[in-house]
């Protein structure tokens, strides 16, 4: 079971992810995406390993940010790093995997977004991932025919509680 959940920034996807990961601690896996700062401005992004201490690290920055804040992407920390993640969620025995969250950097990494296509396409496993609402066509092809459900204020308790029972049913 594949589940993209996407909606716009700052609605609760992140918090949908740590809520899984919370009820289902055991069974839980996965990687995300964060934001780092400098002097109070954001410097960039870095992945992370979920069971890993939050430290973003240099082999571990996927995008810096210029003098005009926009994002300088880093493609050799997707191919090593990025790669390296996914692997490890291939190969875990923890059945629920978890991406917070797939953007649009990735398009320019090639090898990582195969890598990303073969997790995706693990039997076996409940892959509950967080997705950029943007329309590209990385993105598009990612979600091509996947479960994608919209997070709005009006329905994210709902969808977080109704996740929560669903993987319970897959668990069993």
């Amino acid at each position: 079971m594949v589940l993209f959940v996407t909606g716009q920034r700052n609605i609760g996807k992140t918090t949908l992810i740590k809520t899984i990961q919370d009820v289902f601690w055991k069974e839980t896996t996965g990687f995300s995406t964060k934001e780092f700062f400098v002097d109070n401005k954001r410097a960039g992004f870095y992945l992370t390993h979920m069971n890993i201490p939050d430290i973003p690290t240099e082999d571990r920055i996927i995008a810096t940010m210029d003098k005009n804040f926009r994002p300088i992407i880093r493609e050799q920390t997707f191919e090593a790093y990025g790669v390296k993640l996914c692997k490890k969620l291939q190969n875990s025995n923890k059945k629920i995997c978890m991406i917070d969250e797939i953007g649009t950097f990735e398009q320019y990494c090639e090898g990582y977004k195969q890598e990303l296509q073969h997790t995706l396409n693990i039997e076996g496993k409940i892959i509950i991932a967080t997705i950029r609402q943007q329309d590209n066509i990385f993105l598009n092809e990612l979600k091509e025919g996947k479960e994608v459900v919209t997070l709005t204020k009006e329905n994210r308790d709902t969808i977080t509680q109704c996740m929560i029972e669903r993987i319970r049913k897959e668990l069993n």
